[in-house]
């Protein structure tokens, strides 16, 4: 994976914090999902710290 090279937005305005949930599902997976659209999600059975990632 790549880092990202964009700034870190630490501001509240405007985020939506319940529109989006995390369900643990088989083998210790995550599922990230977009409560509003339902075609968005992403499954991932690894993590990492996000300053690890700027």
């Amino acid at each position: 994976m790549t880092p990202s090279k964009h700034e870190a937005d630490d501001s509240r305005r405007g985020r939506d914090d319940d529109r989006y949930a995390g369900l643990e599902v088989q083998d210790d997976a995550v599922l990230i999902y977009d409560q509003k659209n339902h075609t968005a999600w992403i499954r991932s059975d690894g993590a990492v710290a996000l300053s690890s990632m700027i």
